[in-house]
């Protein structure tokens, strides 16, 4: 029951985490629309370029932030998905897994389709896509794996999967 709760923790921390980064990208973005909206429309010099580049930036901040939302709606689809099948016993979408390696180097990580890299509640997220989400799908508790992490390779193996 601990795990659950620890999940269902991770999953509210997720969700405030997606709705808060939609929320600053969109201001970031229009912040960045308005100076660039502001500059007259014709060039003063050949090297007077900065409508043109405020342009480009905020169409790049745009993107980040459709990327924002785009991330809030996987999120919520994958937490449907984790609560909708039963639990088999292997590494999927919303498991908290457990490895150690060789080296007594033991790690916690929270599988999830969003916001790879962050660390909520103590665990790090990795996503499926990445090389480490990968060995670790569908693994079952005492599955060895080899990780090669910038040419190091280290045997690992799966302890806990929650």
């Amino acid at each position: 029951m601990e795990a659950n709760k620890l999940r269902n923790q991770i999953f509210e921390a997720i969700l405030s985490k997606c709705s808060s980064n939609i929320t600053e990208s969109r201001q970031i973005y229009k912040d960045a629309q308005n100076r660039a909206n502001e500059e007259e429309g014709a060039m003063h010099s050949r090297y007077s370029t900065f409508k043109e580049e405020g342009q480009y930036l905020a169409e790049g901040l745009k993107n980040k932030y459709n990327k924002a939302t785009e991330n809030l709606e996987i999120s919520k689809e994958a937490i449907l998905y984790f609560k909708a099948f039963k639990d088999n016993g292997r590494g999927r979408v919303g498991s908290i897994i457990e490895i150690g390696d060789k080296n007594g180097i033991i790690e916690k990580y929270f599988l999830f389709p969003t916001l790879g890299g962050e660390k909520i509640n103590g665990l790090k997220i990795v996503t499926p896509a990445s090389p480490l989400g990968k060995k670790l799908l569908n693994r079952e508790e005492g599955d060895e794996f080899t990780l090669n992490i910038s040419g190091v390779k280290r045997e690992c193996e799966v302890i806990k999967i929650e």
